[in-house]
């Protein structure tokens, strides 16, 4: 699947809170998320987490990175989606937490469900 892996790798950090939990997801070292986050920080301006000793959270700027980010990476399911010949009303996108989302269609008459991760 096409998509951009900065953001998918920003989505996993938001949804586990720590560097090591998000690189154990991703299988990824811990120092290649936490690159990937620097250099996504330093192109849109500022810190997007709030970090201690232990985890990271959002910070303002991190809540409206990941609402958008969220969306664009829908957006990649559903340019795959119309690539592949399905119909947006034909399928639909479900958030299910933890990087992770549904993708629900009909093909041939049957309900068909992926599960996409954002390590994909």
């Amino acid at each position: 699947m096409i998509t951009d892996n900065r953001l998918a790798i920003f989505v996993a950090l938001a949804d586990c809170g720590s560097f090591t939990a998000a690189a154990r997801k991703l299988s990824m070292s811990q120092p290649a998320v936490s690159q990937n986050i620097a250099a996504l920080e330093a192109e849109s301006g500022g810190p997007l987490f709030t970090r201690s000793t232990r985890s990271v959270s959002l910070n303002e700027r991190g809540r409206i990175f990941y609402d958008y980010a969220k969306s664009i990476l829908s957006m990649y399911c559903e340019m795959q989606d119309a690539l592949s010949g399905a119909t947006p009303e034909q399928s639909l996108l479900l958030p299910l937490g933890e990087g992770r989302s549904a993708r629900v269609k009909v093909e041939d008459g049957e309900l068909r469900i992926a599960l996409i991760s954002s390590n994909n």
